[in-house]
């Protein structure tokens, strides 16, 4: 179980039951969205049954789990959220904000995208759907609508800032400092208390080392990607640059 943190466990025992469901009773298991970790977990669990993963998003997506082969459906809905561009500039928070403050679960929402163009999608599960139709009308005080769509139109923004910095190392605690402007001592506490994942992953140790595209989460901070991993300057320190999720 070492593969796994504490925090994990819930999770892990819970597949493990609805992997022995599949073989004993021959049930077939459809989860909510995972996040990539939930679904490396899954993954290693599943080896004695079949695993479908969706791929209608980049970082959340739904899981099939069945003991014989299937022709699987997720059940998801792309939807796109419709208001007057003139009067709301809408970000990845507080459409996620505004979504759960409808009393709705995280896993029944997919990935967000934000076109060139301001347009909004997201997945949701077609099990909520009905509810966020009728319910979701309004978006930081401006007024919205909901329509089920086969696909995104546009390129999707890219939501992040970046930064390029030169580090000693790929130590966990400097690119958190580097990229959340915080001392280096700072990031070292914060690591320590659990409040760093990698890869949706808790660490706690200060020395881990990251790899390119290695994406960095700080309770109460937000996020970050080691975009990209350059050369070595002449005094052997590493070229990196560092995206900040926004």
């Amino acid at each position: 179980m070492s593969f796994y943190t504490d925090e994990e466990l819930p999770f892990v025992k819970k597949c493990e039951g609805i992997v022995l469901d599949a073989i004993n009773n021959n049930k077939i298991t459809l989860f909510r969205f995972l996040n990539q970790r939930e679904i490396d977990i899954l993954k290693s669990l599943t080896s004695e049954v079949y695993l479908y993963i969706d791929s209608c998003g980049d970082e959340y997506k739904r899981a099939i789990v069945s003991s014989f082969e299937i022709n699987p459906e997720y059940k998801v809905n792309l939807i796109k959220m419709n208001y007057n561009k003139k009067y709301l500039t809408p970000n990845h928070r507080m459409i996620l904000g505004s979504l759960m403050g409808l009393g709705i679960e995280r896993n029944t929402i997919g990935d967000i995208y934000i076109t060139t163009s301001n347009d909004v999608y997201f997945y949701v599960t077609k099990e909520i759907t009905p509810y966020l139709l009728n319910e979701f009308r309004v978006l930081s005080h401006q007024a919205v609508e909901l329509s089920i769509e086969s696909e995104i139109i546009g390129e999707v923004k890219k939501n992040y800032s970046f930064k390029k910095a030169f580090v000693q190392s790929l130590r966990l605690d400097l690119i958190l400092a580097q990229g959340f402007n915080l001392s280096r001592s700072l990031a070292q506490d914060l690591i320590k208390n659990g409040d760093c994942k990698v890869n949706q992953k808790v660490i706690n140790n200060t020395s881990h080392m990251l790899k390119e595209k290695d994406l960095m989460s700080l309770k109460g901070y937000g996020r970050i990607t080691l975009f990209e991993v350059g050369g070595m300057s002449k005094n052997n320190k590493i070229y990196v640059t560092i995206a900040k999720h926004i």
